[in-house]
C-alpha cells in the first residue's frame, strides 16, 4: 500500500508525504482538490468512492449546471455530468449526462419530453468525451472544465439559458 500511495501522490503532483495514509484518506484528499478547483468556478461538484474488488480505486464526481435549490426531484432529470475519475490508472471517463427539455415540436417528432446533452454535441458534429488520461490533479480538473465549459456553450446556444428548461432550437 505504501509503494502504490507513494506512486499515486507522485503521479497526480500531491506534495505531501503519503506513508502513512491509508488509500481511502488519500483519494478524499484527491477529491477535495478537484472540488476546490470547480468550486472555485462556481461549480456545484459532488461525489462519491466507487469501491471495486474491495478497493476504493476511483472517485464518482458530478458537475451540476443546476444551482442546488434548482435540482429536479429526479436527479437523472438534472442538468449534470458525472464523471468517473481512476486514481490508479489515471483515466477519466464520462459515464452519465443529463437532459433537457425538448421544443414542443421536437416532442412531435420524437414522442420524448427530454434528450441527453450527448444529443446536442451529436447534432454539433462535435466530438464528445472519451475516456482520456491525465496527468496529474491539475490536468484533470483541466479537462473536465474544457468539456464542462463547452458543455455550458451548447446549452446555452440551444435553450434560453438558466436554468435551461426550454429549448429554442430543434434538434431532430
Amino acid at each position: 500500500m505504501i509503494q502504490l500511495n507513494q506512486y499515486i501522490s507522485e503521479k497526480l503532483n500531491i506534495d505531501k508525504d503519503v506513508k502513512d495514509i491509508p488509500e481511502e484518506e488519500l483519494y478524499k484528499q484527491y477529491f477535495e482538490t478537484l472540488k476546490d478547483k470547480f468550486k472555485k468556478e462556481g461549480i456545484n461538484a459532488t461525489g462519491t468512492f466507487r469501491k471495486t474488488f474491495g478497493d476504493y480505486d476511483s472517485q464518482w464526481i458530478r458537475l451540476s449546471y443546476l444551482k442546488p435549490e434548482d435540482e429536479p426531484d429526479i436527479a437523472g432529470n438534472g442538468m449534470y455530468l458525472l464523471f468517473d475519475i481512476d486514481f490508479k490508472d489515471r483515466v477519466i471517463e464520462l459515464k452519465q449526462n443529463g437532459h433537457i427539455y425538448l421544443t414542443k415540436e421536437d416532442q412531435r417528432k420524437s414522442n420524448l419530453a427530454m434528450t441527453g446533452i450527448k444529443n446536442l454535441y451529436k447534432k454539433e458534429g462535435k466530438p464528445y468525451f472519451r475516456k482520456t488520461r491525465y496527468k496529474s490533479i491539475d490536468d484533470c480538473a483541466k479537462k473536465i472544465l474544457s468539456f464542462y465549459n463547452s458543455t455550458k456553450e451548447l446549452l446555452d446556444k440551444y435553450s434560453e439559458g438558466y436554468p435551461y428548461k426550454d429549448m429554442k432550437l430543434n434538434i431532430y
